[in-house]
């Protein structure tokens, strides 16, 4: 009965949102990768927005389900019958009525198994597309990261001949896709190759970050942009990760296409924000920083996640707090050792978290990472117990896992203001208490 429902809710949101492109007939713009879509999404909106009317996904709208709700102007998913039958209300008064809809849609493209990039771009036909990584996510369902090279890249294939094409020049999967377009294509990125690129990114601590950190926007991302032998200032207020700098890159991309001056695009950016739980630095007790990564996890986020606390600066003690990476099929043990080995290299202690975290301990002990720095708990709640316990002043603490193994428990356990979990950590609601 649920499978019905579920089958006959998509086929009549799909057709209402068919339905709504058709009536307005708005320029679409689709962000899909491994990493770093949402924030890509985010920024994207941000630009664009000072100069057109936009509508942007809302939270995890990305799927058979989310995308045709983005379409119809949905913010958050439902998850009851009754919130289902009311979103549906809601698509014939935007398909039959006469509300505002916006110029510009900017939509984000999410796949877990073969064919999901294909039926979406099928469905909301955008005249942008925008990958942003290609990395070892759902492999169970994938089989290969050149597999999920080539799912992503459906996107790409699927634009018109006179639409735009934005790839990051960071990774050679993703630039491949160009041979796979008619249409005009850039590339953005770290490396000296990419045409929207990025010089001296660095996070920088306002003064005595890891000493007050109930600081508002206790660090920022800064760098030079360079477009066309243009240098500029980008400054990111509030972001802890250097690598967060690359959707602004990719936002002033799209920016360009659509006309906006740069520097305009660059004070735009200023206002956009960290989201909860993709790498925001929160204040923890004892005047600990903590790093909350505990959105999801993948091998390529992960290193990217332990590179951000390795090169923390100011810290006393660095400490990788890590839960599964899931839907990582025949490699994931593999996969969770190498993690291992890197933590070994990018934390004075390690925290393995859950059964199927147990390899990362292997691969740190490989490492020669000494056996008292590694710790290894049951539950988020436990590992966040022990951080409530023994966090001090001036430690840096990571949290990251997937989905599944529900990490933001542990950095609710470790805030400064725990009473304020709603406001700063992911999967806060109802829906996510019941589970």
């Amino acid at each position: 009965m649920r499978r019905m429902f579920r089958q006959l809710t998509v086929r009549i949101l799909t057709w209402l949102a068919r339905g709504v492109l058709r009536k307005y007939a708005p320029t679409v713009v689709a962000v899909t990768g491994s990493v770093g879509k949402t924030l890509t999404k985010e920024a994207i909106a941000r630009v664009l927005v000072g100069s057109f009317s936009v509508w942007k996904s809302g939270a995890n709208l990305n799927s058979e389900f989310g995308v045709p709700l983005a379409i119809l102007g949905a913010r958050d998913a439902p998850h009851t019958v009754r919130e289902w039958l009311s979103a549906i209300r809601r698509g014939f008064g935007v398909r039959f009525g006469r509300p505002h809809y916006p110029a510009l849609l900017v939509l984000e493209f999410a796949a877990d198994r073969p064919g999901d990039i294909a039926h979406l771009a099928g469905l909301a036909r955008p005249r942008v597309g925008v990958v942003t990584a290609v990395g070892a996510t759902h492999l169970e369902r994938l089989g290969t990261v050149e597999q999920v090279a080539r799912e992503k890249a459906a996107l790409i294939r699927g634009l018109p001949d006179d639409g735009f094409a934005l790839l990051s020049a960071d990774d050679a999967l993703v630039l491949k896709m160009r041979e796979e377009t008619s249409a005009t294509v850039a590339t953005f990125g770290m490396s000296k190759h990419a045409e929207i690129r990025a010089d001296k990114v660095r996070l920088a601590l306002t003064p005595r970050t890891l000493d007050a950190v109930q600081a508002a926007e206790p660090a920022s991302v800064t760098g030079v942009v360079v477009v066309e032998r243009q240098r500029h200032q980008l400054v990111l207020p509030g972001f802890a990760a250097p690598y967060q700098a690359m959707s602004a890159l990719a936002a002033i991309g799209v920016g360009r296409a659509f006309g906006i001056e740069l520097p305009a695009m660059l004070e735009r950016l200023t206002t956009l924000r960290p989201l909860k739980g993709r790498m925001r630095l929160l204040p923890g007790i004892n005047h600990a920083a903590i790093l909350d990564d505990s959105y999801n996890a993948s091998p390529k986020a992960v290193t990217a996640a332990l590179e951000v606390l390795r090169a923390f600066p100011k810290a006393k003690r660095r400490i990788a707090v890590l839960g599964e990476m899931a839907e990582l099929g025949a490699s994931a043990q593999a996969a969770h050792q190498e993690m291992g080995r890197l933590a070994a290299q990018a934390a004075d202690v390690l925290i393995a978290v859950g059964e199927a975290a147990k390899p990362y301990v292997d691969g740190a002990l490989e490492a020669k990472m000494k056996g008292e720095a590694i710790l290894t708990f049951g539950s988020p709640d436990e590992a966040g117990e022990w951080l409530r316990e023994h966090l001090q002043q001036t430690d840096v603490v990571l949290v990251k896992g997937s989905q599944a193994a529900r990490m933001e428990k542990a950095v609710a356990a470790a805030l400064l203001e725990p009473d304020r979990a709603e406001e700063f950590l992911v999967r806060q609601s109802a829906y996510w208490e019941r589970q």
